[in-house]
């Protein structure tokens, strides 16, 4: 047959099935929609199709469907045969101008900005600002994004914070550099497209240290009273200072009871202040007191000393030949409206001196005291010394000595001496006047010719 004969019959065939409206053309329709229109009736498998076939047998290239416009732009949908045949080597490529922007291989894994999509069914490293897809742009939906990696509620960030729609926002995101991850909030409801301000509101950092800048409340939704459970930091006490408030209703009506469990005992490390009765098993204390214990029994509630310290402290001297009170020179006194020091005269036939104490308590006195007899000859007898603290009409003896010791200091005198300290503690009344008293004894002799006393004493109040 002739070669002009079969292409005769070839154009013929194609006039016959072709159905022309105006400028468009279909195949199996007569009716076109567009330039070019292909259908069919049929109700087995041959669907309506267009055939691009690369007659090499070897080329693993595939077809490519071109598309384009007079300005000569050009997109291009380009097949790939591979051999694998688990399909990871064949694939559909979109492309614009030669940027290869999209694939979907033969084994289902689709890449957007990946060639490779090999980590996941879905593999998208594409993004605007940091947002690699949003999940209903078209109501409050939910952002993927990068840098910092996380999810984010109602939000999306291309340059700040903004909202996919009118509302509140949320999210969680990690810092790969720190390796801290955290949950943020915002807490005011934000139009839609405008930048939000959130804040950091719980963070765990790569320690597993759980930090919680604000409020934390227990039992949150459940009923209860204002504050019940909560504890906060720098929101309801003082400034830089650890909150707790209690669940319950306190006796007076207000939420505030606290318990504390514990295996073993709670340290506290600090001054603590109780700003209330503390009732150690139901044993209320009043202002002043202080709990005590004997490490065997409940602990008790004591008096203990003034607020401010009741402390002071005088010199004392006698320079007679006979028995009597000790004189006094303040040296130095933190509350004369409380204690008072009579100075008193040293000399023979003086006005004796005494301290008083405004305040009833039991005090801790302190003191050291020196005697000194000198005389010029041998005594007949050792002289003997006592000191005595009268208070209350009650004396309490200090120091009863031994006969002093004699040391030859010249020619002409014999001097004895001794030296006596004491610490003891005495309960006095307000205004109870006390004093020392000096007593002394020796054998005849020439006679005495010096006998001196002097020390000193300071006190303070212990409890009331």
């Amino acid at each position: 047959m002739k070669k002009g004969y079969c292409l005769a019959i070839l154009l013929l065939t194609f006039w016959c099935q072709r159905e022309v409206e105006g400028q468009n053309v279909g195949i199996g329709t007569p009716t076109p929609f567009g330039k070019l229109s292909i259908n069919t009736e049929s109700t087995n498998w041959n669907f309506p199709s267009l055939l691009l076939t690369d007659d090499a047998l070897n080329n693993g290239g595939g077809a490519i469907l071109q598309f384009r416009n007079l300005a000569d732009k050009r997109m291009y949908l380009q097949s790939h045969f591979g051999t694998q045949a688990d399909g990871t080597d064949t694939y559909m490529t979109f492309s614009h101008e030669a940027n290869y922007n999209m694939r979907i291989r033969g084994d289902g894994n689709v890449g957007i900005g990946s060639l490779n999509p090999n980590l996941a069914g879905l593999v998208v490293n594409k993004k605007v600002g940091n947002a690699h897809a949003i999940f209903g742009d078209n109501t409050s939906g939910v952002s993927i994004e990068s840098n910092f990696p996380g999810i984010h509620f109602n939000s999306y960030y291309n340059g700040t914070r903004k909202t996919i729609s009118t509302g509140y926002t949320s999210g969680a995101e990690m810092n790969p550099t720190t390796g801290s991850f955290s949950i943020y909030t915002s807490p005011l409801s934000t139009s839609i497209g405008n930048t939000a301000a959130v804040f950091n509101r719980f963070n765990i950092d790569k320690d597993g240290v759980v930090g919680i800048p604000f409020v934390l409340e227990l039992g949150y939704g459940q009923t209860k009273q204002i504050d019940n459970g909560k504890i906060a930091l720098n929101q309801f006490g003082e400034a830089n200072s650890l909150s707790i408030v209690g669940g319950g209703i306190a006796s007076n009506g207000s939420d505030r009871r606290i318990k504390f469990f514990a295996d073993k005992e709670s340290d506290f490390s600090g001054p603590i202040k109780f700003n209330g009765a503390l009732k150690p098993a139901g044993n209320a204390g009043t202002a002043g007191q202080v709990l005590t214990s004997n490490g065997a029994s409940a602990p008790s509630w004591t008096n203990t000393a003034f607020t401010n310290n009741i402390r002071f402290g005088v010199r004392m001297i006698l320079n007679q030949s006979t028995g009597g009170n000790l004189n006094y020179t303040e040296v130095y006194n933190l509350r004369p409206d409380l204690v008072t020091v009579v100075p008193g005269s040293s000399s023979i036939g003086g006005t004796d001196g005494y301290i008083m104490v405004g305040k009833t308590g039991l005090y801790r006195l302190n003191g050291s005291f020196n005697g000194r007899l000198s005389s010029p000859t041998l005594l007949s007898t050792e002289p003997s010394f006592s000191l005595r603290l009268i208070a209350n009409n009650l004396g309490y003896v200090i120091a009863s000595l031994e006969p002093l010791p004699r040391t030859p200091t010249s020619t002409s005198l014999l001097l004895y001496e001794i030296a006596k300290t004491f610490s003891f503690d005495v309960y006095l009344e307000a205004s109870t006047r006390f004093f020392f008293r000096v007593s002394t004894s020796f054998g005849a002799g020439a006679g005495i010719v010096t006998r001196v006393t002097e020390g000193v004493v300071s006190g303070y109040l212990i409890s009331e």
